[in-house]
């Protein structure tokens, strides 16, 4: 984290992922230290690591002196997270900056992980966002997936047993749930779809504006299966 644009994101209650941008470069979990761009081998030393680092900041930038470098392309998706993340007050005023998890780890045993990011509100009530940097018809019912067992792991108390939130009093009430995404490329079926969600799960579309890598801005705001409205915040 002394490196200039270095990310370290809570992966897990002991465990941190650390990326530029959203690009993963090393993960700390359970007092080692593993480190690589796609391909992650253990550290003996902190200086290879902080190397790449510094390197992995220079490509991976808006304004990058190597635009079609592997590293610049990679995962469009996790830079946008990664974008959200930091300014997570445009989503919602109310969340907390902090803890931001992401790409939450499976919880009592549960397979796969809950959405791009897990946020808390200043009232305890969770909310989940699904982050898509491209149009994606399968959007909705991803999320929704997502929703059912995040609504169950948070009625039973599972993400506090997990250590999730500490120091915080986790909402038992189903989360909200936030679909995110460049305004221009949410999918064409995407409000259809919502139209079939019940009344009870709170869903919401968040659009940003086409400069999200270099400031990001909400544009588009829509409550469930309604018609978007058009805004300017950021």
């Amino acid at each position: 984290r002394l490196e200039e644009g270095v990310e370290a994101v809570a992966a897990a209650p002991a465990e941190w992922s650390l990326r530029v941008n959203g690009l993963e470069f090393a993960r700390c979990r359970d007092g080692a230290l593993w480190w690589g761009v796609f391909r992650q081998r253990r550290a003996a030393s902190l200086a290879p690591v902080r190397a790449l680092a510094r390197q992995l900041a220079r490509i991976r930038c808006p304004e990058s002196p190597e635009p079609r470098h592997e590293w610049r392309t990679a995962r469009p998706e996790a830079w946008l997270e990664s974008v959200l993340r930091r300014s997570i007050g445009l989503v919602d005023p109310l969340l907390l900056p902090e803890p931001v998890y992401s790409q939450v780890s499976a919880v009592e045993g549960a397979a796969r992980g809950i959405a791009d990011l897990l946020a808390i509100g200043r009232d305890g009530r969770l909310t989940l966002i699904e982050i898509k940097a491209a149009p994606d018809p399968d959007l909705p019912l991803q999320a929704l997936d997502y929703w059912i067992r995040a609504a169950h792991h948070a009625s039973c108390g599972a993400f506090a047993r997990r250590g999730y939130f500490r120091g915080f009093a986790v909402d038992p009430r189903p989360p909200r749930l936030v679909l995110a995404a460049p305004a221009l490329a949410f999918h064409p079926t995407t409000e259809t779809l919502l139209g079939f969600f019940r009344p009870e799960i709170e869903v919401e579309r968040v659009g940003l504006g086409v400069e999200w890598q270099l400031k990001p801005r909400i544009v588009l705001r829509a409550r469930g299966a309604a018609r978007p409205e058009w805004c300017d915040s950021g």
